[in-house]
């Protein structure tokens, strides 16, 4: 099933909206270089995930050294139940929605009927997970309404239906991939987006010993490494270079004073990219490349996100360690 830009199909229960801008190879291209251009040099994590990227993060999500998968798909077991009694005739918005498998995990503690009566909105950049998910639900649970929106969460929060109480689902810890201060304007936009019987459940990735966080990042099996290096493959197949992945080396560690794991490529040779019409780039032997960062959080950094942002916390659950949390939101 394929869908362009702009197109709205809808069939039965389904419906998809696509309101992301078309972006062609040239854009992606200015946006690779711009990031090599930097010092220290970066490339957006956005280039991890084409279609092997994909593949091996879903194995990341399997290593036993990489607990928030783990972790959160218990948190979500206890949201649902805590939850379950006040979603009759909710809208349930996931942002970054990507596969099915933790709604569900949610749905599942619904009843028949008030299944019936949920409509359940994914937004997500990728199309096609969009449509093989919302089809796989349509199929699962009989009566759920699907409304897909392919766009971006970031600046796409308007194209969100109201006129109903709504439940913002977040799940993943991906507000810990945003800049601080991007993570903040999301947390006012979301305020500015909610009406006062709204609430959001937001997964965040709690500040633990460093150890933990750096072997979750350095598996032992090296998948890690593996997605990290794919993305010299992506920059290849853009920028019509030929550099090795295998010569760049994965560099995972936990920055205290930033509070965030930092992912690196640390190039093990000199790489010269000549790019038509543009100047060359150098990259030099031992130069870091940024290719992601993951913020780490405290209860104190969440109460004071928060309370910038006119949030209010109703309930965190966490497990015993208090490794990962779901924070259930609401407005002051």
């Amino acid at each position: 099933m394929d869908f362009d830009n702009g197109l709205i199909h809808q069939e039965g229960r389904l419906t998809i909206n696509n309101f992301l801008p078309e972006i062609g190879k040239d854009q992606l291209r200015n946006n690779i270089i711009a990031g090599l251009e930097k010092n220290p040099k970066m490339i957006s994590s956005m280039f991890f995930y084409d279609e092997r990227g994909s593949e091996i993060y879903e194995e990341i999500t399997h290593l036993p050294e990489y607990y928030p998968p783990r972790l959160e798909r218990t948190l979500i077991f206890k949201s649902a139940d805590y939850l379950k009694d006040s979603l009759q005739d909710h809208d349930i918005i996931e942002l970054g929605s990507g596969d099915c498998s933790k709604i569900s995990i949610f749905l599942d503690s619904l009843s028949e009927s008030d299944i019936s009566s949920i409509r359940y909105v994914p937004v997500d950049f990728s199309q096609s997970a969009i449509v093989k998910s919302a089809e796989m639900l349509v199929e699962k649970y009989h009566g759920i309404k699907v409304l897909g929106i392919v766009g971006d969460f970031l600046s796409h929060l308007e194209t969100i239906p109201n006129g109903k109480e709504r439940l913002f689902i977040f799940f993943g810890s991906t507000i810990g991939n945003l800049e601080v201060e991007d993570a903040r304007r999301f947390f006012k936009d979301l305020y500015e987006t909610m009406g006062p019987g709204d609430r959001m459940l937001i997964g965040m990735d709690m500040v633990k010993d460093k150890e933990v966080l750096e072997k979750a990042y350095n598996d032992s099996q090296g998948v890690t490494a593996d997605f990290n290096r794919n993305i010299i493959n992506v920059v290849n197949r853009l920028l019509d270079t030929t550099m090795d992945p295998n010569d760049f080396e994965h560099v995972a560690f936990f920055n205290e004073e930033k509070s965030r794991i930092e992912m690196h490529l640390q190039a093990g040779k000199e790489h010269f990219l000549e790019i038509p019409g543009r100047e060359p780039i150098w990259i030099r032997e031992g130069e870091l490349i940024h290719t992601e960062s993951s913020h780490k959080f405290t209860n104190d950094d969440i109460e004071r996100m928060m309370d910038e942002a006119g949030l209010v916390i109703e309930k965190i659950f966490t497990d015993e360690d208090r490794w990962f949390s779901l924070i259930l939101l609401g407005k002051q």
